[in-house]
């Protein structure tokens, strides 16, 4: 079928309005033609609108509203009454290697450039997105600038008419209606039968639409096709053209497979001899011309079908393909870091996370063994696989480099042979995405320079800490937290690297800070903690790191630690330079039950108090509720259920009236939850209250709790205290 430029149907709308609406009104404008019933045309744009029906479009849309008529019907009915559409196609414009087409800037002078835009940087084109009924939209704005080290760069924003900012222009698009661009055009091309290809940008829509050709893309470049798309598309005869780069094919892949079952027919065509990375433009440039390209449709172009050309966004893994090669569970610390995944390394100021951190970094580096870990009644020392680490100090970036020299030093180590590279800036993961790509690239860049000189290519990323690659975020929105989780996990899979976050405690101490979806959407958690007293048999503070959450490995895993002071050298004034690193204890160093010492609990009444919250927590405990400071794990006790059941089992004197009993019980409570507090054997966030598992003589924190009569068969009778005691005591 010959192709008819899509301007042969827009300027009939005049004429067509006139047979179907009668003539218009006097003192018409360019723009705008009224008629009567609140009804006007643009004859400029060929648009209509039926103003109290909130109706309107192009040219076949008119007809189809006045006159039921569709498609090929259309055109005929406009035949009929003197309105022939000419077949012809225009010249081709003078050849150049420049892009044949380029529209300047237009529709608004504001001078304000959008987020993550460097301030030299030129808008060169604005293009207007309009809805099928010549509604603005939203533009798209291309700013290019020249880079020192990188040359030519560019971008691409978006923005909408908002006359409450300054310049009238709001540089965002949420909530606005995504529509194909020439949305009219396009809509006019299906109907008329016509192919309309589906290009990657606006500037080959526009080197296309010069020629006659008849062609539309999406906003918000490669990789993007949203669904509010597809209707345009139904019944279509589709040409996707891709870019010549991999962004390109994956696009024709993604707007393929959303138009499959919508569009009447979906082809692809890769144009002949382009550059890398070169696209229809460049093809027009260099000399393509409107007969070669329907005749490469006619002969290359291939249609396009799911089971040939789909490959999985999820990494999709039928039964059959169970054993061939792809990516695997593999670890870099065995049983506590896993390729490819992120984890999270939280604990509180002073508890030695940043010093761990490092320590696990350079055995990774090395492929040295890491410290003895326990894992149940076993201990053993985890297998390490030798890979590069990418180091990002956000916050003391000079005295890690002091840690790095002390790790040397103390483990004599040779740092030519050492792949590890650190970066004393931090990277923003909340901004634009401009850093993460930056990041990306920067992992990339020391992975071939590792594997050229070391023969392992970058393996863990540590970005040490959370907080300061997070400026300008909110720790407690969930948005937030989804969008930095959502850029670790695109840097871990894009580079193939395990992302390690090193963060902060909250005021408690016991959790990470911030919204409970960022423990719930890592893939493990290690938690450090330094000790109060317990110390090795030098002398040294004990500090303990365990695994709290593992995806697909085991919970539980522990071992300890000891930071001993690595002298470096003098300063000017004859004071030693010191730093730390990280060892095992010495010998006979571990406390009676790990770190904390057992408590002998006196008084009847206080075991029996604590004896009721331990069968509280076993038969009426929950999970952590939202707004709990308590580990996510935890399980925690309502105070309400724990003054419940004490009530049931206090002692209770015949000549006590129930108001009485009543005060003395709330008293007794009282006490009680000051002093496990003080002794650090409970937390509380009101309502709620946990275990801080410091172990205490004669209990048993153990959650297989049993029926009574079970218990009481098995076991001795809780204690009871008597009367004259519990008045004494409380």
């Amino acid at each position: 079928m010959t192709q008819r430029p899509l301007s042969e149907l827009a300027k009939h709308m005049l004429p067509v309005a006139k047979l179907l609406w009668g003539d218009p009104r006097p003192h018409a404008k360019s723009n705008e033609v009224r008629f009567g019933d609140g009804r006007t045309i643009d004859p400029t744009k060929g648009t209509w609108y039926d103003h109290p029906a909130h109706l309107g479009g192009g040219v076949l849309d008119l007809i189809k509203a006045e006159r039921g008529l569709e498609g090929r019907a259309a055109i005929e009915w406009m035949a009929e009454n003197g309105l022939e559409i000419e077949d012809r196609r225009p010249p081709l414009p003078p050849r150049s290697n420049a892009p044949i087409a380029a529209r300047a800037p237009q529709g608004g002078d504001d001078a304000r450039l959008p987020p993550g835009v460097p301030p030299h940087a030129e808008m060169t084109a604005a293009y207007d997105y309009n809805d099928e009924g010549g509604e603005f939209i939203f533009q798209v704005c291309r700013f290019e600038w020249v880079d020192p080290e990188k040359g030519n760069e560019k971008t691409f924003r978006q923005r909408r008419k908002d006359p409450n900012v300054p310049g009238g222009w709001s540089w965002s698009v949420k909530g606005c209606r995504q529509v194909p661009y020439r949305a009219i055009e396009l809509v006019e091309a299906i109907a008329a039968e016509n192919i309309v290809f589906i290009v990657e940008g606006e500037k080959d829509v526009e080197n296309l639409n010069v020629l006659g050709v008849p062609a539309t893309c999406n906003a918000m470049g490669a990789g993007k096709f949203p669904e509010p798309l597809l209707e345009f598309f139904r019944g279509a005869n589709v040409v996707i053209i891709p870019d010549n780069d991999e962004p390109g094919r994956k696009h024709k892949d993604t707007v393929a497979t959303r138009l499959h079952g919508v569009a009447a027919r979906v082809r692809v065509l890769e144009l002949p001899d382009l550059p890398p990375k070169g696209d229809t433009s460049d093809w027009i440039a260099a000399g393509g011309t409107v007969d070669q390209l329907y005749q490469l449709v006619e002969e290359k172009a291939r249609d396009w079908r799911p089971a040939d050309d789909y490959k999985s966004k999820f990494g999709a893994v039928v039964l059959a393909d169970l054993d061939k090669p792809g990516a695997e569970h593999e670890h870099l610390i065995k049983g506590i870091l896993t390729r490819g995944e992120t984890s999270m390394l939280v604990g509180p100021s002073g508890s030695g996370k940043s010093f761990l951190a490092t320590h696990m970094s350079l055995c990774i580096a090395r492929g040295e063994p890491f410290l003895t870990v326990t894992a149940g009644a076993r201990k053993y020392e985890p297998r390490v696989r030798k890979g590069g680490v990418l180091y990002i100090a956000g916050e003391g970036a000079r005295g890690l480099k002091k840690r790095l020299r002390a790790y040397l030093q103390y483990w004599k180590a040779d740092p030519r042979t050492v792949p590890f590279v650190l970066l004393t800036l931090p990277v923003d993961l909340h901004g634009s995405e401009e850093p993460t790509q930056h990041l990306i690239d920067e992992i990339k860049h020391y992975g071939r320079a590792f594997a050229a000189e070391h023969g392992v290519g970058i393996e863990l990323v540590v970005i040490d800490t959370l907080s300061s690659s997070t400026p300008g975020a909110n720790e407690n929105a969930s948005d937030d937290v989804s969008r930095i989780l959502g850029r670790c996990h695109r840097v871990a899979e894009t580079t193939n690297t395990a992302v390690m976050l090193v963060h902060h405690m909250n005021a408690s101490g016991q959790r990470e800070r911030g919204h409970s979806s960022l423990r719930a959407n890592v893939d493990s958690v290690i938690e450090v903690q330094k000790s109060e007293n317990a110390k090795d048999a030098n002398g040294r503070i004990l500090r303990s790191a365990k695994i709290t959450k593992q995806k697909d490995g085991e919970d539980g895993i522990h071992w300890q630690f000891v930071l001993p002071s690595v002298k470096l050298g003098e300063d000017l004034d004859g004071d030693p330079i010191t730093s730390c690193v990280v060892d095992l204890p010495a010998a006979g160093e571990e406390a009676e039950q790990g770190q904390a010492k057992v408590y002998e609990m006196r008084g009847q009444n206080s075991r029996l108090i604590f004896e009721t919250l331990l069968q509280v927590r076993r038969e009426r405990g929950q999970t952590t509720p939202v707004g709990c400071s308590a580990p996510i794990e935890e399980r925690v006790v309502h105070i309400g259920d724990w003054r419940e059941a004490f009530e049931r089992r206090a002692p209770f004197d015949d000549e006590d009236t129930p108001e009485r009993r009543q005060e003395r019980v709330k008293k007794a409570m009282q006490r009680a939850l000051t002093d496990f507090q003080n002794l650090r054997l409970i937390q509380y966030d009101n309502p709620w209250i946990w275990l801080t598992g410091r172990p205490v003589k004669g209990f048993s924190y153990r959650m297989d709790w049993k029926p009574q009569h079970e218990r009481e068969a098995e076991e001795p009778p809780p204690p009871q205290a008597d009367e004259d005691n519990f008045n004494a005591e409380f």
